[in-house]
């Protein structure tokens, strides 16, 4: 296990904290920063058959400014935005990459979920699924297979 802890804070700010130490590494420079809270933070977790040095370097955070970024854990710089078609302006909304890094799932609060291409960053589909606002988006590890949970009744 690793001493470092990737740390999205209620200031929007995104830094790589090194916990035996006790201080910041590397932080996202100001001028990138999410607008409105964030309310996702994950690590790429690429499938086996997908894994590189670059792959394991990725992390991406959604928040209620309506977007998705994906970052260079490396440089601490944006790689891609995804935004346009989903909603994500006042719930707490949780995206995935899928295992073969070319997908990004975001659910949307009008019971959309979204699928957005992660080499482009545009949409690939928009599927409604909820009758209310779609609240996760998950890929199985190994098949690829998408799920999401969300308010229903």
């Amino acid at each position: 296990m690793s001493g470092t802890v990737l740390v999205a804070s209620s200031s929007k700010r995104i830094y790589a904290w090194d916990v035996a130490a006790e201080k910041v590494l590397a932080g996202v420079p100001e001028d990138s920063l999410h607008s409105r809270s964030i309310t996702c933070l994950r690590l790429a977790h690429p499938h086996a058959d997908f894994q590189s040095v670059q792959s394991m370097d990725l992390f991406y955070t959604a928040a209620m400014d309506n977007t998705v970024r994906l970052w260079d854990l490396r440089s601490m710089r944006e790689c891609r935005r995804f935004e346009g078609e989903h909603v994500h302006s006042s719930q707490r909304l949780s995206c995935s990459l899928s295992p073969c890094l070319r997908y990004l799932a975001m659910p949307s609060e009008d019971g959309c979920v979204c699928l957005y291409d992660v080499r482009t960053g545009h949409v690939l589909g928009n599927r409604r699924c909820h009758r209310d606002v779609v609240s996760a988006a998950d890929f199985h590890p190994r098949s690829g297979t998408l799920a999401s949970g969300g308010f229903d009744d």
